[in-house]
């Protein structure tokens, strides 16, 4: 009998994509696009689908939780969040 499970990963794409961001030093903004389509074609092999799992966009309840949360963050240049759109619509897939 043949094994039919489907095997589904769930990639952090925030987490993914910034930590390419910070690899490349922000400098070539491409890098990390690059980068980080290249890591989800690599982690891809073996599995049926792919869950890409972004960060919302607007305030997290945690906030409300806790007013500190990441409090400490500086925002990122408007280029990183033009890479990391790019980068999310390059891996959609209808």
């Amino acid at each position: 009998m043949t094994d039919k499970r489907l095997r589904i990963l769930a990639i952090d794409f925030s987490h993914l994509f910034h930590r390419n961001w910070h690899a490349s030093g922000g400098n070539n903004v491409a890098e990390a696009f690059r980068r980080t389509i290249q890591a989800v074609v690599d982690l891809r092999v073996g599995y049926d689908r792919v869950a890409i799992c972004c960060d919302s966009t607007g305030p997290s309840f945690r906030k409300q939780i806790d007013p500190g949360y990441k409090a400490d963050r500086e925002r990122q240049p408007e280029s990183f969040y033009g890479e990391m759109r790019r980068a999310k619509e390059r891996l959609v897939v209808d």
